[in-house]
């Protein structure tokens, strides 16, 4: 396991809205950008995750799996004007939470 290193999971698309859940993609693309200019911490491809969207494996085994120290999950509901999304991360070697935030948009 790299210990600077994360793994973005799908967001959860809380609507029944096939457009927020293409939106919810969207964010977390976003935030896989950002963190990837991070010099020093492997951000795991957006691909190699993509086969955790909608799994009931905890979160150490996906970590295990993908080989990183973090993992960072969220969800999103995205009405016409206004977008907020939970996001938490959690440290696998103690797998406890890191921290929750909601990120609001209008």
């Amino acid at each position: 396991m790299k210990v600077k290193s994360i793994a973005v999971l799908p967001f959860t698309n809380l609507s029944d809205d096939k457009d927020s859940r293409v939106f919810a993609d969207g964010v977390r693309e976003d935030v896989l950008t950002d963190l990837a200019i991070i010099r020093d911490l492997h951000v795991e491809s957006r691909t190699s995750v993509e086969q955790y969207r909608d799994t009931k494996k905890p979160m150490g085994q996906i970590g295990t799996e993908l080989g990183v120290a973090y993992l960072l999950e969220g969800a999103s509901a995205a009405p016409a004007t206004r977008f907020a999304s939970p996001v938490s991360s959690a440290a696998l070697r103690t797998t406890r939470a890191c921290g929750r935030r909601n990120l609001i948009a209008s």
